[in-house]
């Protein structure tokens, strides 16, 4: 088993997955966890600080963060 800590809008949560889970394969997961919605557009996936890729393998540690882009511009 792998412990993560999930951590985004005012939340950190410790989940527990099986060893060599990806973050595409729990994705759906983070989204209920945090209670958001995610969407390509509307929120930056990071792990451990780089960006997310739904192939990136989860370890024991890491830090997945769910942060929503900002929209700016004139």
């Amino acid at each position: 088993m792998a412990t993560i800590k999930l951590v985004g809008f005012g939340r950190i949560l410790e989940k527990q997955l099986e060893e060599g889970k990806t973050l595409g394969e729990i994705l759906g997961d983070i989204a209920e966890d945090l209670n958001i919605e995610i969407t390509r557009n509307g929120v930056d996936v990071r792990v451990n600080g780089a960006p997310g890729l739904e192939d990136t393998v989860l370890e024991d540690g890491d830090v997945v963060t769910a942060i929503p882009k900002v929209k700016g511009g004139m």
